[in-house]
């Protein structure tokens, strides 16, 4: 699987200051998934399916996904630029 979107650990991040500052940003209320290590996660492509692995070796289907995946990336990052300005680190003793 490949996916993009936020990596904040949850060891490292605030996670309810990160969740509390994203909750305004419409781009992430869309079938974005959390993990340990993703706050926010989404899957481009399911590699271990034969017909997504060729997307990759298709130079059609290749370029297609990689201004696909280009405007979902400069969309994220544009929607959460001032929300993750200033997130805050889990402080340890």
């Amino acid at each position: 699987m490949s996916c993009y979107g936020i990596c904040a650990n949850k060891t490292i991040w605030d996670r309810n200051d990160l969740k509390t500052k994203l909750s305004d940003v419409a781009i992430l209320k869309n079938g974005f998934k959390e993990s340990h290590a993703w706050s926010h996660w989404k899957e481009i492509l399911y590699l271990r399916n034969t017909d997504e692995r060729k997307k990759i070796f298709d130079k059609i289907q290749c370029k297609e996904l990689v201004i696909e995946l280009s405007n979902k990336l400069f969309e994220l990052a544009i929607s959460c630029q001032i929300p993750l300005s200033n997130i805050n680190k889990i402080v340890k003793a």
